[in-house]
């Protein structure tokens, strides 16, 4: 009778791992959760705060943190649908030779989860201009990564007035996740002022099919499994 249960746990365990994700950051919401309706521009003395998180569309905000801006930084929250892509605009005012960074956690949420939602893309942007018309070329460089998606790297650039090595707005597509973290710095040149930074947060509806090996490992379960019963028989 031992064999049979260590069997049947063996089995079942096997099982469960097809259908079990990974794990990624999500949103710590321990504070207040602001839920916001399209358009709606949240104050950045709301986002620093530990715990507080957004609510925008299908999708939950948080863990907010950033270093070189103002001090004065607030976001928007654009969608248009209940389950579709998100816009986050940042406005800040980042001058001249300065380095800014901002890093956030947004996941999917129960919700868009339980009919299969997940996120699968993101385009990165920001507003630059010269501090002084009779200045040198204004020039700035933003880059964004996830710890929880390592095939991201969006590196965007831009001048004004504008040179043919600009590039944004940069848009990169990656294998689907529930949450991650977005980690981004920006780096001004000389007369350069930067007053937004954009990002928007896209999706796609899958299903859960187990792969190929999966069913292989399913399949080569569920026969130890009957060999056991058979055996026990």
């Amino acid at each position: 009778m031992k064999k049979l249960f260590l069997g049947i746990t063996i089995a079942a365990g096997a099982i469960l791992s097809l259908f079990s994700a990974p794990a990624y950051a999500v949103p710590s919401c321990t504070g207040t959760t602001d839920v916001v309706s399209s358009g709606t521009v949240v104050q950045g003395s709301f986002l620093a705060v530990a715990g507080n998180c957004v609510s925008a569309g299908d999708k939950i905000f948080g863990n907010f943190s950033g270093t070189g801006g103002s001090g004065a930084a607030a976001a928007s929250f654009t969608f248009a649908d209940p389950f579709g892509n998100v816009t986050i605009g940042i406005t800040d005012a980042i001058g001249a030779s300065a380095t800014a960074t901002l890093s956030y956690a947004v996941a999917v949420t129960p919700a868009g989860q339980a009919l299969g939602w997940m996120i699968e893309d993101l385009t990165k942007d920001f507003t630059l201009n010269q501090a002084s018309a009779s200045g040198p070329t204004a020039s700035g460089e933003l880059k964004g990564t996830s710890p929880d998606v390592p095939s991201l790297s969006i590196d965007c650039v831009r001048h004004d007035p504008a040179q043919g090595a600009d590039n944004c707005p940069q848009h990169q597509v990656f294998s689907p996740v529930t949450s991650m973290t977005i980690n981004e710095t920006l780096t001004t040149g000389a007369n350069t002022n930067v007053s937004a930074l954009t990002d928007t947060i896209s999706q796609i509806q899958v299903t859960n099919t187990p792969e190929p090996a999966s069913l292989i490992l399913l399949g080569t379960g569920l026969l130890g499994l009957g060999a056991i019963v058979r055996r026990r028989r």
